[in-house]
């Protein structure tokens, strides 16, 4: 831009207005983006069930509840820990193995969520949030990896589309979330949650066989060896 004297109102424009552009036009960037909106979703259902799954299940007090985010917190840091392998061998062409083992990890956490009943140990859910924890991370990770490796030129485009579709999940879920596990109590919810990840769970397994032939759609991804 600086050797084309591009005007800087035209480098705003440019820089506000592509994200929307691949929102609508990237396949890749669509896919991605509400692969990662809906991986949100379920977060942020997830984390507001704390009350209704332990202060009304188990009936511990608020004190003890916040201690028990803490499960979520160790599965984060020990997410911590593959990070750099999957960095190593993470590639343009494709990066979904840490992707793929780490939404299993998110189902799995959900399933034990459904099982928090006042005969089942405590322990059930809290161990649950650890492997949500590294899953969800890991999959953020992975996610964000192959975008910003598949829009070389462009990543901080290609990013930004990804923040404002999770963003605006984030926003919607923090009035409504509150809302389900009131109407439909905590194992429903989470039933719900569970069948939305699981609609979802092939899609890095289908990515990893034909992203090959989705990135050839892109308008804005490399026009190299695809």
């Amino acid at each position: 831009m600086e050797f084309n004297r591009v005007y800087f109102p035209r480098r705003i424009a440019l820089a506000l207005g592509r994200p929307f552009v691949f929102c609508v036009g990237e396949p890749i960037i669509l896919i991605f983006s509400c692969y990662v909106a809906v991986i949100f979703i379920i977060l942020y259902t997830f984390s507001a069930g704390y009350v209704s799954i332990f202060e009304n299940i188990y009936h511990i007090d608020h004190r003890k509840t916040g201690i028990c985010f803490f499960g979520i917190v160790v599965g984060v840091l020990t997410s911590a820990l593959p990070v750099p392998l999957s960095m190593k061998y993470t590639n343009r062409s494709q990066s979904f193995h840490g992707h793929v083992r780490s939404t299993g990890h998110t189902n799995r956490s959900l399933l034990d969520g459904m099982e928090a009943y006042p005969s089942i140990s405590i322990w059930s859910p809290i161990i649950s949030s650890v492997v949500f924890g590294f899953g969800v991370v890991c999959v953020f990770v992975s996610a964000y990896q192959y975008v910003a490796a598949a829009y070389e030129y462009y990543p901080g485009n290609a990013v930004a589309s990804l923040q404002m579709f999770r963003l605006t999940a984030a926003g919607v879920m923090a009035v409504i979330a509150d809302i389900m596990y009131d109407k439909l109590s905590p194992h429903w919810t989470l039933a719900v949650q569970g069948a939305i990840a699981t609609i979802f769970l092939p899609v890095p397994y289908l990515l990893y066989i034909w992203g090959r032939k989705v990135w050839t759609w892109s308008r804005y991804a490399p026009t190299g060896e695809k």
